[in-house]
């Protein structure tokens, strides 16, 4: 996230399935919305100081059915996930 920006949207047609990452900034918050084809897997990076403050689906991550956390690099909280729709969420500020 960089810049003024607000909002992204991504789309890749993969040989497995769509991956799709989009994200958005409202009120504070960073919305992460992923899909991960089947068969495959993926790592998340969620930009957090905090990872326990970051949900999915509403939920704590680690009440999270197919969410493993996968440590914390560069200021990042890393996600193992499987395949699936996950929406991350957590407090952003530039």
């Amino acid at each position: 996230m960089v810049g003024d920006l607000t909002f992204a949207r991504t789309r890749y047609k993969s040989p497995y399935g769509p991956i799709v990452s989009n994200w958005r900034i409202e009120n504070g918050m960073l919305h992460m919305d992923v899909t991960v084809p089947p068969g495959t897997t993926a790592t998340v990076y969620v930009p957090t100081s905090t990872p326990a403050a970051v949900t999915e689906g509403g939920r704590p991550v680690t009440q999270a059915a197919g969410v493993r956390s996968a440590g914390v690099a560069g200021g990042k909280a890393l996600f193992a996930v499987g395949s699936g729709q996950y929406a991350f969420a957590t407090e952003f500020s530039r």
